[in-house]
């Protein structure tokens, strides 16, 4: 992997994330409203992957209980198969994982092949499909990430 650093999000960083929802998602794109609203309930599982002095990645998820989600996921189109992602989602996980998850549930397109064997290489296995997911009717695939705990309370995988 080239080198990068992943940190949490900061204000600063929003002009770079909103460039690179823009050139991921389109017209699906989330807001800059959103993204504060993301900032402000998910401020502490919110991460960016910096890359030469700029944002070229991000992550988002929420906790509730013992349940995760993750939100979004995004790598600048010029940054792609250099690992970020990896990174941001290990990160992620890891997190998750310390603060008591023992779910992380996501959707994804199911007809992104690239998105979905990308989840599975974590252990997200696809548990159901959601027809008109998304805002142009594309169908989503749920999947999840079980986490259980060893005897000796370190984390483990299913």
């Amino acid at each position: 992997m080239r080198r990068c650093r992943v940190a949490r999000f900061r204000r600063w960083h929003l002009e770079g994330v909103l460039e690179i929802e823009h050139a991921s998602f389109g017209e699906e794109a989330y807001t800059r409203e959103m993204f504060l609203e993301l900032q402000r309930d998910c401020g502490e599982l919110f991460f960016v992957a910096r890359r030469a002095g700029r944002v070229a990645g991000y992550i988002v998820s929420g906790l509730r209980a013992d349940r995760a989600e993750i939100v979004s996921i995004a790598v600048d189109p010029a940054c792609r198969r250099m690992g970020l992602g990896k990174a941001l989602m290990a990160r992620t996980l890891q997190d998750l994982e310390r603060r008591g998850a023992r779910r992380v549930g996501l959707m994804v397109r199911s007809s992104d092949a690239a998105a979905i064997s990308f989840y599975r290489g974590f252990g997200f296995r696809p548990v159901r499909r959601v027809a008109g997911y998304y805002g142009d009717g594309g169908e989503g695939l749920r999947m999840v990430r079980e986490i259980t705990r060893t005897p000796t309370g370190a984390p483990g995988n299913s």
